[in-house]
């Protein structure tokens, strides 16, 4: 039997038990939908990568399915990401392997990049509102 145990937490998963809570699965399915969106790979050339059907892939994104913790670390190893992420509730997008930034300064970026989207958006609404009180030439 393999185990795993999450840094900063309690918990020592029990890799060949299933996950089976529903809200749990989601948000991992969402972690996993945001890596793959990232390193743009398509739900099929995940799926083929480790051995299932794009169907089942698209199960455990949607949080329709279970998964097992084995199955888990194939796609953190695929993406190159740290697994505990998946688990961390506080960090929306698990970190490269090759961060070298601590849990807070990932958090800190997040933020940050949140900041100059919503900069970056009203830049773009201020200037629609003006070009469209000009009227339009060819």
């Amino acid at each position: 039997m393999c185990y795993i145990c999450i840094p900063n937490t309690l918990t020592i998963i029990d890799m060949s038990r299933k996950i089976t809570n529903t809200e749990l699965s989601y948000a991992i399915g969402q972690k996993l939908r945001q890596v793959r969106m990232r390193s743009q790979l398509t739900q099929q050339n995940v799926a083929d990568d480790v051995g299932i059907s794009a169907t089942a892939y698209s199960k455990m994104e949607n949080g329709k399915t279970d998964f097992s913790v084995t199955r888990l670390t194939q796609f953190a190893q695929l993406f190159k990401v740290y697994l505990p992420d998946f688990f961390d509730e506080n960090i929306q997008v698990p970190r490269y392997i090759n961060d070298s930034g601590t849990v807070e300064d990932y958090k800190n970026k997040m933020l940050e990049m949140r900041a100059q989207k919503e900069l970056l958006k009203e830049i773009l609404e201020y200037r629609l509102l003006k070009s469209s009180d000009k009227p339009l030439s060819l």
